[in-house]
């Protein structure tokens, strides 16, 4: 499959040669080939071999490798980096201005076919020929058996970063949240302490490396997804120590315990009381005693009191029991209009 950027068309490259599909590999690109290492082919079958895809030729091409016997059990769910000084140098080539000679492609960890997690690591000499594929022989503790973890090569400090993965073996959550450095030129491992935001373990994440930092996106754990945070780690000791001092200058730092308060003066409660009392006798020089109201005759407690507000004294009425609240029509027959608080004033 091919990708051009000028009319941003995808095109299915058509190669020959037999490869057998297959998942949960490593691939990295040497020079002008793309290696492929271990994976579960379509029936479900292990596999531990190296093929090689030409770039330029679109065609899979035979490689020339030592035999060995790693992986009797095959080899899946593993990750590798890429260690070189020239990304343009092609297999079987040595670049005579390399500065160390333990380049080539690293893998560490993975599962075999029986779910066996692996700590094995290994370097795929891809500078030889025949290509070799040999364990690594390294100082200090390296990390445990995992699988689905991530391996990135960082260039500014010539490491290997592994972080994360899984193991249900010798864990009870399965999910780890540790970092390992491998030195490439020293051959050995070093285990780092994570500081700062406190982030749980995981599996099936992506990693990238920038200068000093690596950065560790997406997984699952025991949660199910982890949440879409990115995860920065500085891996140079020196600018961690100083990110760490600046940390505690800041939190021994005096906080502004000042508060701006500001008064402001409440009225007083008789300027209240007075205003309600002018009301009260402006309300009391109102009179209906020369208005005609249309009202009906009040049938409930509430209607009765509405009248007596507008000055409308209530008819007795003879028959109180023929009064029912469910009827609104008087009982001389006529039915009168019902026009609740509708009043007419004489002005004089």
């Amino acid at each position: 499959m091919s990708f051009n950027k000028a009319s941003f068309d995808i095109k299915l490259i058509k190669q020959p040669g037999t490869v057998s599909p297959r998942k949960c590999h490593i691939s990295e690109i040497v020079g002008r080939c793309l290696l492929v290492f271990g994976g579960i082919d379509n029936r479900g079958n292990y596999m531990k071999d190296l093929i090689c895809y030409d770039i330029q030729s679109s065609k899979w091409i035979p490689l020339n490798v030592d035999s060995h016997e790693l992986y009797a059990n095959g080899i899946a769910f593993h990750k590798s980096s890429l260690v070189t000084q020239n990304k343009f140098c092609d297999i079987y080539r040595q670049d005579p201005d390399l500065k160390f000679s333990n380049q080539g492609v690293y893998v560490f960890g993975g599962q075999d076919k029986f779910g066996n997690y692996l700590d094995t690591f290994i370097r795929i000499d891809v500078y030889q020929k025949p290509i070799r594929i040999e364990l690594v022989d390294y100082k200090g503790s390296s990390p445990m058996a995992r699988c689905q973890h991530s391996m990135n090569y960082n260039e500014a400090l010539g490491a290997i970063v592994v972080y994360g993965g899984k193991n249900d073996d010798n864990t009870v959550e399965g999910f780890l949240n540790d970092l390992y450095l491998f030195d490439v030129r020293n051959s050995s491992w070093i285990q780092l302490e994570l500081k700062g935001a406190q982030m749980p373990g995981r599996c099936g994440h992506s990693s990238s490396c920038l200068d000093t930092k690596i950065f560790i996106f997406g997984g699952y754990n025991y949660n199910g997804f982890v949440k879409s945070d990115v995860l920065v780690v500085e891996l140079d000791s020196n600018v961690s120590h100083q990110l760490i001092q600046s940390d505690k200058i800041n939190q021994d730092k005096p906080r502004n315990s000042k508060i701006a308060v500001s008064f402001r003066q409440l009225p007083e409660k008789s300027n209240t009381i007075d205003k309600t009392n002018e009301r009260q006798k402006e309300i009391e020089k109102l009179s209906f005693k020369n208005s005609h109201s249309f009202l009906p005759m009040p049938r409930r407690v509430t209607m009765l009191i509405n009248a007596m507000r507008f000055g409308q004294e209530p008819k007795k009425s003879k028959d109180l029991s023929g009064l029912n609240s469910n009827k609104n029509s008087p009982k001389d027959g006529n039915r009168r209009p019902h026009r609740n608080l509708t009043v007419l004033v004489d002005g004089k």
